[in-house]
């Protein structure tokens, strides 16, 4: 669906009609990093997560009173495995990392999270604690809400049962990709589909990554990922500072990552 809806003011606009006015004021504290009640942002931004984006108005005016939005810091841990999950996040600029941590003591991410999905979902089943690390790779914000909440929502309402479902099968295909990337393509295929997925979903080609945050997130020892980024940036495909890793050519990028980048992209 092609919508938009839009905060101004104190009012909730869904193309430019207004569909829920003066919104409350809402002083809930936050659990994680930052966060700002309503009475205290600013009113004149659209909805960037995309799975809160496509809901019908009537459904998405149902839960829009709970939401609370939050600014989540890099490297910040949102569930650490058992831990009982409390709220759902819908990423906007913010993105999650999925992963294990393997016996020998590497990281390796299994699915990455950002404005097209939700953080959390395992919940709206019944599972009600975490069994992955969920952390912050790349700052940004996110809207949340209390889990219970958007859990009775769920079980009332069948259109946003379908667009849950809808999104867990994609994030259980990247995971399925995530699989065969991981033991069967090369590094340097990994590296690039990995940062073209992020630069997909956090909307920039400049990414405030270290080389020692990639090496986490691939499972790899750093000095791979150094030797790889010096042949990309001599190939004038990327470029890097010290915690900056700049995409020059996207299309270069996309010729040297494996399949999995087009079968997992998002629009």
């Amino acid at each position: 669906m092609n919508q938009g809806y839009k905060l101004q003011n104190t009012n909730l606009e869904f193309n430019s009609s207004v569909i829920l006015p003066n919104i409350p004021i809402n002083s809930n504290n936050w659990g994680y990093s930052k966060s700002r009640p309503y009475s205290q942002i600013s009113y004149n931004k659209r909805i960037e997560n995309e799975i809160l984006n496509n809901l019908p108005e009537n459904v998405f005016r149902e839960i829009f009173p709970f939401l609370e939005e939050v600014y989540l810091k890099t490297g910040e841990c949102i569930y650490q495995p058992e831990d009982v999950i409390n709220y759902l996040y819908f990423p906007e600029t913010a993105i999650i990392s999925d992963f294990q941590i393997l016996e020998d003591g590497k990281t390796l991410e299994v699915a990455m999270i950002g404005k097209e999905g939700i953080v959390g979902i395992n919940s709206v089943f019944n599972s009600h604690s975490s069994i992955n690390w969920l952390q912050v790779s790349i700052f940004g914000k996110a809207w949340r809400i209390d889990a219970k909440t958007f859990h009775n929502q769920f079980v009332q309402n069948g259109v946003l049962q379908e667009v849950v479902f809808d999104y867990i099968n994609s994030y259980i295909a990247q995971i399925s990709q995530k699989v065969i990337c991981n033991s069967h393509h090369s590094v340097e295929e990994r590296l690039c589909c990995w940062l073209l997925m992020i630069s997909d979903r956090c909307g920039q080609t400049n990414l405030p990554l270290t080389q020692e945050q990639i090496a986490g997130f691939l499972g790899v020892h750093r000095p791979s990922v150094t030797l790889i980024t010096q042949s990309l940036r001599e190939k004038g495909i990327i470029n890097y500072l010290r915690g900056k890793i700049s995409i020059l050519d996207k299309a270069k990028l996309e010729f040297s990552a494996c399949d999995c980048y087009s079968n997992t992209k998002i629009i």
